[in-house]
């Protein structure tokens, strides 16, 4: 009989998975009738809340009438609508959009149509990609060449294709943007794009930088003629405190990428927005220079209904107001913690927790994970890296009780090193 091979478990180590019988707001239920705080949004996914009531409704509607179709040469009424509402909030810079099933696939998409635009540019030694120490950009393999090399890549490491590294935007802000002059004058001619994850570097551990600083990336990715790929599969949607992170910046890039809370945290959805001179160097009477990329889902109805259906409640039920309470909550309760390099942006807080072991492996945040799921609280910590980014209808009430969970851990454990 077939077992499910869960992601990024550990079975030999791991215990019987918990059975999710349903979800509302910022809570799970389990089939046992528990009923746990989420977090950490279910993976960063689920954007206003669980089953959120609109966005569940569009879903239904369409179902009734289309649910799949072939996307290449045919399109729908669904597809319509979601281009409308995201027209609403994009800068008008963007003008084209292609569609995917996540995270991975948008940026693999965007590898494509950078290193695709200068090769039908006539310049095909331009395919060379800058990225950032501490990245992360998804797990396809394209995805995983242009992450941090470690213990996610280190078994398929020879199927990783190489890519120009520069220091971390928030590590050594003066380093990155010194090394990254650096890069271009020594591969000045050979540099397609340069791709970041914008203000917080993710699964790299809640890694935040300023937005003068990724201004300056952009503009020296500029000045020397590469494309700027902003990877907002998670900052999209809300996590950097407004709705697309490149909106607090002063330059924007050419390419950007959305997933995770694209629908709202219902079905899976990854879309790729591109500037018309991109497009443009596809737009040829010659079908050997079209975008050599699809997904059997790319466009798939059911996951549209969900995306306009996400926009609209941002817009009908003052998301934004949502986002400046959290991070008010985050404000109030994160100061009482007596922990290492305490940090808010936008609706994430994170810090760290000293251990023997402070990397992605450490298992201190499996004993803060185990110990939070005991009192219903969903936490799954980046090694010492603890994180807590919920739904946007999260109350105060609900943080409240999750940062009194992480202090009792944190107390526990000064305790057992004190005895």
């Amino acid at each position: 009989m077939l077992k499910l091979w869960q992601p990024l478990t550990q079975h030999a180590m791991a215990p019987p998975a918990l059975v999710i019988a349903r979800a509302e707001g910022a809570y799970l239920f389990t089939a046992g009738g528990r009923r746990i705080f989420d977090g950490i949004s279910s993976w960063w996914v689920t954007t206003h809340s669980h089953s959120h009531p609109a966005i569940r409704a569009a879903i239904a509607r369409q179902a009734e009438k289309l649910s799949q179709t072939i996307f290449a040469n045919f399109t729908h009424e669904v597809a319509a609508d979601f281009i409308s509402e995201m027209s609403r909030v994009a800068d008008p810079t963007f003008t084209r959009v292609f569609l995917s099933d996540s995270g991975s696939t948008a940026n693999e998409v965007a590898l494509k149509m950078a290193i695709g635009a200068w090769h039908h540019r006539g310049q095909p030694q331009r395919h060379k990609i800058v990225t950032f120490d501490d990245s992360y950009h998804g797990a396809t393999l394209g995805a995983t060449s242009l992450g941090a090399r470690g213990v996610f890549s280190r078994a398929h490491e020879a199927l990783l294709f190489e890519v120009l590294r520069v220091p971390s935007p928030a590590v050594d802000a003066a380093g990155c943007l010194e090394a990254l002059e650096k890069t271009f004058a020594a591969h000045q001619n050979d540099i397609a794009a340069v791709i970041i994850e914008p203000l917080i570097q993710g699964a790299g551990g809640m890694k935040f930088y300023g937005a003068e600083v990724l201004d300056e990336i952009t503009r020296i990715a500029h000045a020397h003629h590469a494309f700027m790929i902003f990877d907002e599969v998670m900052t999209g949607f809300g996590r950097s405190g407004t709705l697309f992170a490149y909106q607090q910046c002063q330059e924007l890039p050419d390419i950007i990428t959305l997933a995770k809370g694209i629908t709202g945290g219902f079905l899976p959805m990854g879309a790729t927005l591109a500037r018309a001179e991109i497009f443009d160097a596809f737009y040829v009477r010659d079908k050997s220079k079209m975008l050599f990329h699809s997904t059997s889902y790319t466009g798939n109805a059911l996951a549209l209904a969900a995306a306009a259906a996400n926009l609209r409640v941002w817009r009908e039920e003052k998301t934004a107001e949502k986002l400046k309470s959290i991070n008010s909550y985050h404000q109030k309760f994160l100061p009482h913690l007596n922990v290492k390099n305490p940090r808010i942006c936008g609706t994430i807080a994170a810090f760290e927790i000293e251990a023997a072991d402070n990397n992605y492996l450490a298992t201190i945040g499996q004993n803060l994970q185990e110990f939070a799921l005991a009192r219903d609280m969903l936490l799954r910590p980046l090694g010492n890296t603890v994180y807590i980014m919920p739904p946007y209808c999260t109350t105060a009430k609900d943080l409240e009780h999750c940062y009194d969970v992480i202090r009792e851990f944190l107390e526990q454990q000064h305790a057992l090193r004190a005895a």
